[in-house]
């Protein structure tokens, strides 16, 4: 009798720890890894909603060899039905706090096969969130654009009222610059790529050196007119770069338009 309760009670342990592990297994957080050429500014903790609910986290970023990103989520356990084979991953302004992002999971219809752990899923650009990046950035870049146009004709304006001379390869920096900054607003379908960037950088570099080598009379009118405009529109270009974390492309430039606006 005593064999047959011992054996009883082995049995019994043995399923309550099935149990125990298919209850943990059951309550651990579902974690997956989701593939994305672009991750607009993206970091780690930022929240991942489903719904309009926030059903986990961003628990890595990582950039690898082959210039492309990986961005580790884990999902509540309450919530792994939200991750399925039916499901899209997009990465959009964060809907309760738009200073952030976040991931933002869709179902093209209910149900589906909950997606295993540690999946590699490809993720999916929100075309109309990138559309409101660029109108955002075009309408700044409008106005800034304007006000700097207008800048430069006062410019000449006044110089050829007072009889001061304005070195013609100063103008031609300026206009130069100017145009630069109104292809990126009129060529922005998309994020601008690094070089167009880079050619930025070039005729920025092109307008200091004119600028240091101009009359004093000249640089302190700039620097109360024009300074200030170009400045606004780098603001406005550098919160689109922010998107895919690429503000840093701007920082000569900053350094620069620091060095010549001191007095």
């Amino acid at each position: 009798m005593i064999r047959v309760n011992f054996s009883c009670f082995c049995i019994f342990a043995f399923l309550l720890f099935v149990i125990a592990i298919l209850t943990s297994c059951s309550e651990r957080s579902l974690e997956l890894q989701l593939r994305y050429d672009d991750i607009f500014g993206l970091t780690e903790k930022e929240a991942v909603y489903f719904e309009r609910n926030r059903v986990g986290q961003v628990e890595n970023v990582s950039y690898r060899e082959t210039g492309d990103y990986l961005v580790t989520i884990s999902i509540d356990p309450d919530f792994k039905n939200a991750a399925t084979d039916q499901s899209k991953f997009f990465i959009a302004a964060d809907p309760r706090d738009e200073q952030k992002m976040a991931v933002i999971i869709t179902q093209e219809q209910p149900g589906g096969t909950i997606l295993q752990e540690g999946s590699i899923v490809e993720g999916t650009v929100k075309e109309r969130y990138l559309e409101e990046i660029v109108r955002d950035f075009r309408k700044k870049a409008d106005e800034m654009q304007s006000e700097l146009n207008s800048t430069v004709e006062e410019l000449r304006k006044k110089f050829d009222a007072t009889s001061q001379q304005i070195d013609t390869e100063l103008q031609d920096s300026i206009a130069n610059l100017s145009t630069k900054l109104k292809e990126l607003q009129e060529e922005a379908g998309e994020i601008p790529e690094r070089q167009e960037v880079k050619e930025l950088q070039d005729k920025f570099r092109e307008f200091s050196d004119q600028f240091n080598r101009a009359q004093e009379d000249v640089r302190n009118y700039l620097r109360d007119t024009l300074l200030p405009k170009i400045r606004a529109e780098l603001e406005s270009l550098r919160e689109l770069l922010k998107k895919s974390d690429r503000e840093e492309e701007l920082d000569n430039i900053d350094k620069q338009l620091d060095e010549i606006s001191v007095v």
